[in-house]
Formats: structure tokens, C-alpha cells, sequence
């Protein structure tokens, strides 16, 4: 077990002494997702494959968030507000742009140093490929995206 997991598993406990039945839903969901994940994918609960659920709880959560707006349901947006605050707490510290731009740089001059031939468009599949697991549940992928292309020029 990670410490992760074991903080989700801590705070199920203290959300139901505490009667706090929302938090009690929204964390049994991610407890049940991650063993989901864990059961289909037949890999230990690990912080890997924890980051990713919660990452892609996060990203399901802006779509509908996205959708309900569209359809003027701002009390299901409250609601998808709450839960998504609930999976970014168990997200590591998102990194800054600064310390997304020493990843990539550093991929950058790597993917670089061992193909100099190679055209921009392989040399930034092959960077994104270095860079995205560093950065998984840290940052938003489209913004590694843009610095990507920044630096590529």
C-alpha cells in the first residue's frame, strides 16, 4: 500500500465518524476505482497507478463540468465542483511552468543528443513520450504540450 492510498483509506474512516456523507461517497468512488484499476490492469496499488485515477477523475469531472454549463445546470456543476476539489487534494503539488520547462529542456537536449538527424515532429513525440510520465497528475498535459512547441520553436 502507498501513502496514498492509505490517506484515502484514513479519510474514508474520518468522513464516515464524521458524518460527512458527500466526502464519504466521492472517496468511496476513488477507493472502488482504484481497485478497479488495480484488478483490471492486475497491477499492485501503487502512487502510479493511483495518480492516474485520480488525474482521470479530475479530467471527467471538467468535461461534465464543461456540459452542465452548457446546459445551464449550475447545481450539478456545484456538484461536480465539489468532487473534482476532493481528487485534485490526493494529486501531488502541480508543478509551475518553471519546472515544466527544466523537464522539458532537459528531454529536449536528451532526444536531441542521441538523434541530431531526426525532423521536430519525431523529436517531439519522442520528448513528450521522456517528459509526460515525470509530469503525470503534476500538470496538465495540453500545457506540456504548449511548452513543448515553445521550445521546439
Amino acid at each position: 500500500m502507498t501513502s496514498t492510498y492509505e490517506r484515502i483509506k484514513s479519510d474514508i474512516k474520518r468522513a464516515m465518524k464524521s458524518g460527512e456523507k458527500e466526502v464519504l461517497g466521492v472517496l468511496r468512488i476513488i477507493d472502488s476505482e482504484i481497485q478497479r484499476k488495480s484488478l483490471d490492469t492486475k497491477a499492485p496499488i501503487l502512487e502510479d497507478l493511483i495518480i492516474g485515477v485520480l488525474d482521470k477523475g479530475v479530467k471527467q469531472r471538467d468535461e461534465s463540468i464543461e456540459q452542465f454549463r452548457v446546459g445551464k445546470r449550475e447545481d450539478l456543476v456545484k456538484k461536480e465542483q465539489v468532487e473534482r476539489a476532493i481528487y485534485k487534494e490526493y494529486l501531488p503539488t502541480p508543478l509551475s511552468e518553471e519546472e515544466i520547462k527544466v523537464i522539458v529542456d532537459r528531454a529536449v537536449g536528451q532526444v536531441k543528443a542521441q538523434n541530431p538527424e531526426l525532423e521536430d515532429k519525431k523529436v517531439f513525440g519522442l520528448v513528450m513520450k521522456i517528459v509526460m510520465p515525470e509530469v503525470r497528475g503534476k500538470s496538465d498535459g495540453k500545457l506540456v504540450n504548449k511548452i513543448v512547441l515553445e521550445i521546439l520553436g
